[in-house]
């Protein structure tokens, strides 16, 4: 994910995401993976798509099965 591999800290997520804020260590880049309780309280939405099914969809599409 580019996202750890530019910002592995969540610094730039941190001051950019407000909702994220509060969000410790490297969670930030993956916050639909916290406990429901505590998502519950981010006010931060759910992923539009499953990222696995996303990429999937991509190589089926690019026919790379």
């Amino acid at each position: 994910m580019q996202a750890r591999r530019f910002d592995p800290d969540g610094t730039y997520v941190r001051r950019w995401v407000p909702e994220l804020a509060d969000v410790d260590g490297r969670k930030v880049h993956e916050p639909w993976r916290l406990p429901a309780d505590r998502r519950e309280a981010l006010d931060y939405p759910e992923p539009v798509i499953d990222l696995a099914d996303g990429l999937a969809r991509f190589k089926h599409a690019r026919g790379r099965d």
